[in-house]
């Protein structure tokens, strides 16, 4: 729980995906955390402009390097379903609830705790590989997809760690990217250090007073200059 005292950011007022230009299953559709679904949209697009086709890389040996740090927002949801029933026993050590009816009193507690587990996400990946693995297995590639966070240059990490394996014969092909997300936790969290800015963003200037958070996705195809000719 928490608050920032910060009024900016930079956060994407657009977040529908382009589901037709795309090869996410409908499976994946149902599953990936809305993040992760417009990161893939970015890769197909990075794909497209590369001269390929998304929708045919299945089977390519191919990897998904992705600087991202936050995962699937439905973490915390997931973590309150499987916790819920600890919750719902904190209810007795309020008064009111105490007064009413033992068999009252276990039926709410009985209900609370069905109904948050039935809203639990069903998704499976909900860390921040999830991102890189999405693509992955969605796309049918054969190559590795990691998720690389070493904060603002986890992008380059990414594209590093592509650029390796692209050296050394591990794969044919790297789509690398990076994805910021920002979530409220996020928010409180850099104002509970008094890191964010409340005037404006002035890196290495002496008037600098903070960070301002941003959203963001971008993606390229990365080859050895042979396999780009």
């Amino acid at each position: 729980a928490g608050k920032t005292y910060s009024p900016i950011g930079g956060v994407l007022a657009n977040r529908t995906t382009a589901f037709t230009g795309n090869p996410l299953a409908n499976e994946f559709l149902e599953q990936a955390d809305t993040s992760f679904r417009l990161m893939c949209d970015v890769a197909a697009a990075a794909v497209r402009n590369g001269g390929l086709d998304p929708f045919a890389l299945r089977g390519r040996n191919a990897g998904v390097y992705i600087g991202h740090n936050s995962g699937s927002g439905l973490r915390g949801d997931a973590l309150f379903g499987l916790h819920i029933d600890k919750a719902a026993a904190m209810l007795n050590g309020v008064e009111e609830f105490r007064r009413l009816p033992s068999s009252a009193r276990q039926s709410a507690i009985d209900g609370l705790i069905t109904t948050a587990r039935h809203r639990m996400p069903r998704q499976t990946r909900l860390a921040s590989h999830g991102i890189a693995e999405t693509i992955r297995a969605a796309w049918g590639l054969r190559g590795p997809a990691f998720a690389l966070d070493s904060a603002c240059a986890s992008s380059l990490q990414a594209l590093l760690a592509a650029s390796r394996a692209l050296q050394l014969g591990r794969i044919d092909m790297a789509i690398v990217g990076g994805a910021s997300d920002i979530k409220p936790d996020t928010l409180a969290e850099f104002a509970k250090a008094q890191a964010a800015s409340a005037t404006g963003s002035r890196p290495f200037d002496a008037a600098a007073d903070g960070v301002v958070c941003a959203e963001g996705y971008v993606a390229i195809v990365v080859k050895t200059l042979p396999q780009a000719r």
